[in-house]
């Protein structure tokens, strides 16, 4: 992945991002990019499926790599900067009306179809919405290191073509979802969570009920599940008697390098 990630970004090295370059069909650069998006389609829905402790290593290792930032930059090189298909009208939701874009036509790979440039930036407009969709987080943290010059251009393409579906296929999963939520705060879990929002939702859920039943939170994080492993605050301060996470403890003592409790600071 990282060696395509490097072939790729030579072939779009000499355009800006929202060019729409078109890759002209069966050359080695158009073939060569077609299997790096495919690649990334599989490594995102294996994400997807993952454990909560897989997926936030998988994450943390693409942002580490700087992976996913050549991925989006490069996608940003290939969709096209207007990807509607036609003029039609989508009627989604009752007079909710979205317009057929890349982003929500089926993509036919097919070596028996007719190929042309447009099935890459169709292609690529995939792997956005499945980044954007998927692993949200990272791809919001890359947005923010964006130089200013290009984040209105990322901001008004994903404000326009993304998020009204994303929108409506969240909205939709939690509709038919069989757990119910209470109207709580929780920007803070929807914003580092790598998940879809109905998977955000439910941990979150898992959270208050936890915290209903009586059991205190970690005083690290601030929760009362572990966000990768869901395990409950068990590690006991013999001074102040909070309790804390392993694993936040152990970032704790790794990253102040002491053994002292993060609130009372005595010794653990």
């Amino acid at each position: 992945m990282f060696q395509s990630s490097i072939s790729v970004e030579a072939t779009l090295a000499e355009r800006e991002m929202g060019d729409g370059h078109e890759i002209v069909p069966y050359t080695k650069s158009f073939i060569h990019i077609t299997g790096y998006l495919m690649a990334w389609r599989l490594a995102l829905a294996a994400i997807t499926y993952a454990s909560d402790a897989n997926q936030h290593q998988y994450s943390a290792y693409l942002r580490q790599s700087n992976l996913l930032q050549r991925l989006l930059l490069s996608l940003f090189k290939l969709m096209p900067q207007t990807p509607v298909v036609n003029e039609v009208k989508l009627e989604q939701g009752g007079d909710d009306k979205l317009p057929l874009t890349m982003f929500n036509t089926p993509l036919h790979i097919s070596p028996l179809a007719n190929t042309t440039s447009q099935l890459l930036a169709h292609q690529a407009c995939k792997v956005y919405y499945e980044c954007v969709s998927r692993i949200p987080a990272a791809v919001r943290q890359w947005f923010i290191s964006l130089d200013r010059h290009f984040q209105p251009v990322v901001d008004g393409f994903t404000t326009t073509y993304v998020s009204p579906l994303l929108i409506n296929q969240e909205m939709s999963a939690i509709n038919n979802s069989s757990t119910k939520f209470d109207n709580m705060t929780m920007n803070t879990m929807l914003s580092h969570r790598n998940t879809p929002l109905l998977q955000s939702l439910v941990f979150w859920k898992q959270n208050v009920d936890q915290k209903f039943e009586g059991i205190e939170e970690c005083f690290i994080c601030y929760y009362v599940l572990h966000g990768t492993n869901h395990q409950l605050p068990k590690l006991l301060c013999r001074t102040c008697k909070k309790k804390f996470h392993s694993a936040c403890l152990y970032k704790w003592f790794s990253s102040s390098n002491n053994s002292t409790c993060p609130l009372c600071r005595s010794l653990f």
